[in-house]
């Protein structure tokens, strides 16, 4: 997948998959996002459990090759700006399942999350699904309200075991396509 987006900003942008030459892009902005974004609601020891066991390399390849997770990537004139990472399960009566979506801070407010939300929303469309569902910590604020403002709804909240000891409370959101 690639889409051109002429005029972005001040910047063009063009949002493709992401292929394993990729890895270091996307590490480069879960390291810089993650630290800005959950040090205020995690130790610095669970963020960076956390970094390790969802974006090493190891793991990042994983995630690429399993056939069901899609890695997009926003790209303009300064270099990558943010990814977006969603699960299409085979199984038609399941809901796109939306795991990450990370925007470097000096491209965050451009639009970029919401041109990911309207391209996996297209995905599951055209997937004849219903809606999107995602996981979000109920601490972080900015995600929510985001999400909220793109549609979506608070459906539950779920205590979650990251492993080594840690948890966190998230909220299930579900958007309706």
């Amino acid at each position: 997948m690639q889409k051109f987006y002429p005029e972005y900003g001040a910047k063009k942008m063009v949002i493709r998959t992401v292929y394993p030459k990729d890895l270091e892009k996307i590490q480069h902005i879960a390291q810089t996002v993650w630290p800005i974004t959950y040090s205020s609601i995690m130790s610095q020891e669970q963020i960076s459990y956390m970094l390790e066991k969802m974006y090493s390399t190891e793991s990042l390849n994983r995630q690429i090759k399993d056939e069901r997770t899609v890695f997009l990537l926003a790209e303009g004139g300064v270099g990558a700006l943010g990814f977006v990472c969603y699960e299409l399960n085979p199984v038609s009566i399941n809901p796109v399942q939306l795991h990450k979506l990370y925007i470097l801070p000096k491209a965050q407010g451009l639009g970029i999350g919401s041109e990911f939300l309207k391209i996996v929303c297209e995905v599951a469309k055209s997937n004849k699904r219903e809606f999107l569902k995602l996981r979000v910590h109920s601490q972080n604020s900015k995600a929510i309200e985001f999400y909220k403002r793109n549609g979506f709804v608070i459906e539950s909240a779920e205590l979650a075991e990251l492993g080594s000891g840690f948890s966190a409370l998230d909220y299930i959101m579900k958007k309706c396509i």
